[in-house]
């Protein structure tokens, strides 16, 4: 194995081998250590003859020999263009079927077009063929076909314009292996089921280099050397014939098994062993080496197998370099065979360094300073050091690098000066020497409390305030105490923890009175003031409450939680001392108020916040908020529970809030928050109607071509500032595009794209009146394929492109040209601006000779049915109402899976402090096969379904509700009158009937709800009449009882249709339409009934 820094090589001095040399190597081959032997080898010295087989070649239309190689200009296609037949049959299956072959290759491909073949040999049309492909069609992917085997890529083309190494072999079975460059490309086997893939039925009518039997593109670039071996070579044997190089044969000559550098890495000056060990046993006359340096000069010579030989690193120019130095080593008996080997050394210049301090002195005090500096490198000479600047306020006295600092007169605070080091050959970069200068210790020249005033809920251990000394002396910390004296009159009813003062006993009753305490702050060198604090006892607010929850956004990757406070009391809520604990942990800084009738809101991510929702917010808080249910609890000075909110997900709970955009938000603040029927989920946040501004065939855009990137850096072009120069083409309208893109009609073609660049840059402005911003976006595209779209450089939508766009790149495949498809933006207001606005698009094709591209696009405002419910932290909660229906929860139905014996009974526990006036259930029964969907599924026509108009609503779905009264008296089966649980009995129904119920609630000042609640896809409660699991085909009912029981409910059409037995009910591939629930159907499982979904 050679060492990971060794490459080996061969040196094409020139193509020295004559004929007879040639034979001479090629019986060399026949020896044991080969399994194959040369059979043909075109090396295009001077013409296209074969030097071991003699089947020279045929030059084809313009093909010639160049340069020592086969030159190939790739047109015209097919047969009749630039390539290179053979003067015989070279007959691939019946002369080496038994073998098997090597093709072997060394080329440059100048940029082939689709098909392009760099050679092809069977009978050309129908299949049978060995075909290495330069690019299968146009998606720049290498491919080889081979008859019986199954076609796939081998990955991107090798490099443009570079020569390649290509190895191919084929077993007599059929097993295919090829490399690129000595990298295998293509693993054996593949699937050899039947006869299909045995080499000795290969045929053999067309036989080519460089030309496809079909009308495709021929190889455009040149062909170095081309060989067919008799037999297969092995990896060993590749690797070396890579090595080798196209002008000799593997096998001969010196062979480098070692090159290496001791140490691999040294400063300049320094000196390195360079060590070789060369294997001779196949060199024929002597050995010859040489060692030369990176400027290719000679640094030794020798004709020994091992050895070694220091070298001087020399000068750099002060920059670390990479140095590689060559071995070359060739048998006298053919030196244009010359083999090579390199090492690689990192040489440093030993730049040397100068050391940063920083130091302290106490006004005019002088201070000493030993500058400091370090060289790696101890050639070049010793230290020396230079100061650059500074200082600006004080003076320095010495030599260096012995220097005294003095500050000025009356100066504190930071003064600085900088310094370099040199070795007499390079220098450092500066360094900074900071002092700080500290004015003379001060005692402490005041005392604050964060508030003079004391809530009158204060209990014994409760925060009052927090204390903070002024003082000179701006790092100095203080502690702080109670001391007798003047002014210490109601020491005994506080204590100091840290600077916390606390009371010792409440306050109540004490409202208006005022409290003198006497407090001592002490410095760290024991200066200390002492100073008279008064203290009046306030009525404070109590009835904070936990308003408005955001526990799950709809976009996770958002930090977008938060919790709401409001404050609904006439006077401000010092929140000095008060915590949010449980989901969530955060305590409120001393001096925080919630005004009258105000909102505080408590973020995870309060800059997220704001530029997402325009919401100033405290934060961040410790944890996080469940998206499934959590306890919020918040705390006063005393730790004392103010309030508590335990939401959860589902009804009773708001659903929307689950991931939907929506937070939840107490209807009143006089409601129990601990109860979900008091949170409604927030509506959109938007009072205005539906405006449109970009429609659909817009004016006014400005494209450019994608050949080059539209601007450096590549993002500049999507900003608002950003000067459109000549390459844009101002002015025209959408659809842009060229070829045909479903039904849509283009307005603008664009020409000489295909096949020359994939990606197209669109700019438009468009305009927003002044205090209309909106808070949302609705936006709807046609592409093919795909795009990435920005409005003021933010990224607002992209379809089938993943990761930053470049130009060269494709995008995935729009498998439904024409169709529509939707975006709704949150938080819009973070990105857009009052006036002009900038939407940039850059739009991406599948391929690059695709034959079509096309997009159209439309922005608008939604209206607030249209748009996507969105939390309103900080201001009043958009669910808010003066009255709320009656709170109901513990709905329950008995039994829970009820058979066709029996009744159904219904309960729900429902209060209200206005009294609850009625309690109304509707019930519908769902006969088998009879089932009533919610919604009706969206027409599937020409393999879509359009996607930008909602699922209709099913008017079946409101008929046959028969309504009964729900008491709370004790009678029927209510267990207990006058205990809040209201109670209705159904009928029996028949075996796997469905029954739906609702319910509705009214308070006595006639405000109602039905329930479940609007944002409740569900629509209804529901339970399931069953009997039991039948025997089926003589199994048991206890044997399928052993496996769960799952009913699927749906209407007979939903179901056919779902399945798509039909070809016109089938969904094309890529269409979002493939990923939308279109029907509606009921789960049964465990007795639980899953309506709706």
């Amino acid at each position: 194995m050679q060492p990971p820094n060794y490459q080996e090589s061969t040196v094409p001095f020139s193509k020295r081998l004559t004929f007879a040399g040639l034979i001479l190597l090629t019986s060399s081959l026949c020896s044991p250590c080969h399994a194959a032997t040369l059979a043909h080898r075109y090396s295009f010295d001077a013409d296209a003859s074969d030097s071991v087989g003699g089947n020279d070649g045929i030059l084809i239309d313009d093909a010639s020999v160049s340069g020592g190689e086969l030159i190939l200009d790739g047109s015209p296609n097919g047969p009749s263009g630039d390539s290179m037949g053979f003067t015989s049959t070279i007959g691939i299956g019946s002369n080496f079927g038994s073998s098997g072959v090597t093709f072997e290759a060394w080329y440059t491909d100048q940029g082939s077009g689709s098909w392009a073949k760099l050679f092809s040999f069977g009978n050309g049309t129908s299949g049978s063929n060995i075909i290495f492909n330069l690019q299968q069609g146009g998606s720049g992917q290498g491919r080889i076909q081979y008859q019986g085997m199954p076609e796939a890529n081998f990955g991107p083309r090798p490099t443009l314009g570079a020569e390649h190494h290509l190895a191919l072999t084929i077993s007599h079975s059929g097993e295919v292996n090829a490399w690129i460059d000595g990298i295998q490309i293509q693993a054996s086997p593949p699937n050899l089921s039947g006869n299909g893939n045995n080499l000795s039925i290969l045929p053999s009518s067309w036989e080519r280099i460089g030309a496809s039997a079909w009308g495709d593109a021929n190889m455009s670039g040149s062909i170095n050397e081309f060989r067919i071996w008799d037999g297969v070579l092995s990896v060993t044997e590749v690797v070396e014939s890579h090595a080798t190089g196209p002008d000799d044969l593997p096998g001969n000559g010196p062979r480098i098994e070692s090159f290496t550098a001791t140490p691999a890495a040294r400063l300049e000056g320094e000196t390195v062993t360079l060590s070789w060990s060369i294997d001779v046993s196949k060199v024929t006359g002597s050995l010859s080496l040489e060692v030369r340096d990176s400027a290719n000069m000679v640094v030794h010579s020798s004709t020994n197998a091992s050895g070694s030989t220091p070298v001087t690193m020399g000068d750099t120019g002060g920059i670390p370099q990479q140095l590689t130095y060559t071995l070359l080593a060739w048998d006298t008996d053919n030196p244009g065979a010359v083999r090579t080997g390199t090492t690689e050394i990192a040489v440093d210049p030993g730049i040397p360094s100068a050391g940063d301090q920083v130091l302290q002195t106490v006004t005019t005090t002088p201070v000493t300073i030993t500058l400091t500096g370090a060289d790696p490198n101890s050639h070049p000479g010793p230290l020396n050091f230079v100061v650059r600047s500074g200082p600006s306020n004080g003076t320095l006295d010495g030599t260096t690098p012995h220097l005294t600092y003095t500050a000025g007169v009356g100066f504190t605070g930071r003064d600085a000066f900088t310094f370099r080091t040199s070795d007499g050959k390079y220098e450092s970069p500066d360094a900074t020497v900071r002092i700080e200068v500290k004015a003379l210790p001060t005692a402490p020249t005041g005392i604050a409390a964060s508030t003079q005033e004391i809530g009158e809920n204060v209990m014994g251990g409760g925060l009052v305030a927090t204390l903070q000394a002024s003082d000179s002396n701006p790092a100095d910390t203080h502690t702080f105490a109670l001391v007798p004296g003047e002014g210490a009159t109601d020491n005994a009813l506080f204590g100091m923890v840290g600077n916390q003062l606390r009371a010792v006993d409440g306050f109540a009753g004490q409202l208006g009175n005022s409290f003198s305490i006497r407090v001592r702050a002490t410095d760290p060198g024991g200066l200390f003031l002492e100073e008279i604090l008064l203290f009046t006892v306030i009525e404070v607010s109590s009835d904070v409450v936990i308003n408005e929850i955001h526990f799950n956004p709809p976009d996770n990757t958002v930090r977008q939680e938060f919790v709401e406070l409001y404050n609904p009391a006439g006077s401000d809520a010092d929140l000095t001392g008060w915590r949010l604990s449980g989901a969530i942990n955060y305590s409120f800084s001393a001096g925080t108020v919630i005004p009258a009738d105000g909102y505080l809101v408590i973020a995870e991510d309060p800059v997220t916040l704001g530029t997402t929702l325009g919401a100033s917010a405290l934060g961040p808080y410790a944890g996080q908020l469940d998206s499934e249910g959590e306890t919020i609890r918040l705390r006063d000075q005393n730790d004392v529970v103010v309030d508590l909110a335990d939401y959860r997900v589902g009804f009773p709970w708001p659903v929307l809030a689950d991931g939907f955009g929506a937070s939840i938000e107490l209807i009143n603040p006089a409601l129990d928050n601990s109860l979900g029927s008091s949170w409604r989920a927030s509506v959109p946040q938007s009072g205005k109607p539906e405006l449109v501004y970009v429609p659909l065939n817009s004016t006014g855009w400005s494209w450019r071509s994608g050949a080059t990137e539209a601007s450096d850096p590549v993002d500049s072009w999507r900003q608002q500032v950003f000067a459109e120069d000549a390459s844009w083409t101002p002015g025209v309208q959408l659809p842009l595009g060229y070829g045909r893109v479903g039904n849509v009609t283009l307005n603008t073609t664009i020409n000489g794209m295909q096949n020359s660049y994939t990606h197209l840059f669109l700019r438009k402005t468009f305009t927003i009146a002044p205090g209309e911003v909106p808070s949302q976006l609705s936006i709807r595209t046609t592409s093919d394929d795909g795009f990435v779209m920005w409005i003021n450089g933010v990224e607002v939508e992209r379809r089938r492109f993943n990761g930053a766009p470049r130009v060269g790149q494709t995008a995935n495949n729009q498998g439904n040209e024409g169709a529509y498809e939707n975006k709704s933006v949150l938080n819009a207001a973070a990105f857009l601006v009052e006036g002009t606005n900038t939407m940039a698009v850059q739009l991406i094709n599948g391929t690059l000779g695709s034959s079509d591209i096309g997009l159209d696009v439309e922005v608008k405002r939604p209206s607030a049915t249209g748009g996507i419910a969105t939390p309103s932290p900080g201001a009043r909660n958009t669910a808010f109402a003066v009255n709320a229906a009656p709170n109901i929860r513990k709905v329950r139905h008995a039994p829970d899976q009820p058979a066709s014996a029996d009744p159904i009974v219904v309960t729900a526990f429902i209060t209200d402090p206005e009294g609850v006036g009625s309690v109304t259930l509707e019930y519908q029964i769902v006969a088998p096969g009879a089932y009533v969907p919610s919604h009706l599924p969206l027409p599937v026509s020409g393999g879509n379904i359009n996607l930008s108009v909602p699922r209709p609503e099913n008017p079946a779905y409101d008929r046959r509700w028969i309504s009964l009264t729900m008491v709370d008296d004790g009678s029927g089966n209510d267990a207990l009158g006058g205990d809040d649980i209201f109670t209705v009995t159904l009928p029996v129904q028949s075996h796997r009937s469905l029954v739906r119920y609702r319910i509705t609630v009214e308070d006595d000042l006639g405000l109602s709800e039905r329930v479940p609640y609007p944002d409740d896809e569900a629509r209804n409660f529901a339970c399931f009449v069953y009997d039991g699991v039948p025997s089926y085909n003589r199994h048991s009912a206890d044997t399928l009882k052993t496996l769960p029981v799952y009913h699927v409910i749906t209407r007979a059409e939903d179901y056919a249709e779902c399945l798509a037995y039909g070809g016109g009910d089938q969904i094309s591939q890529g269409t979002e339409a493939r990923f939308f629930y279109n029907w509606t159907c009921a789960i049964v499982y465990d007795g639980k009934v899953y309506d709706n979904i």
